[in-house]
């Protein structure tokens, strides 16, 4: 897929946003709520302050990285060993 050039600081969030919501079953009820406000913010045209774009990188960096298929396989790997 061939980038955006048109894509904004905004879009970048939004989508960082929305990859986080859509795995909204591994956020935890703060981050859940982080998220929701941050881009509520977003719409009503404020910029995310440089410690909330940190908060929402470390965020989408541990959601988009967990994959539930090799969790379940360590899961299971661990109480075949006794882990």
């Amino acid at each position: 897929m061939m980038p955006n050039r048109h894509a904004t600081w905004r879009d970048e969030y939004v989508t960082m946003i929305d990859d986080c919501k859509k795995r909204s079953e591994i956020l935890t009820d703060w981050e859940r709520s982080f998220v929701d406000s941050l881009r509520q913010a977003m719409v009503r045209g404020r910029h995310p302050s440089a410690k909330q774009i940190e908060r929402l990188d470390n965020i989408w960096g541990r959601v988009t990285a967990y994959r539930p298929q090799i969790a379940a396989t360590e899961m299971k790997i661990g109480t075949e060993y006794g882990g």
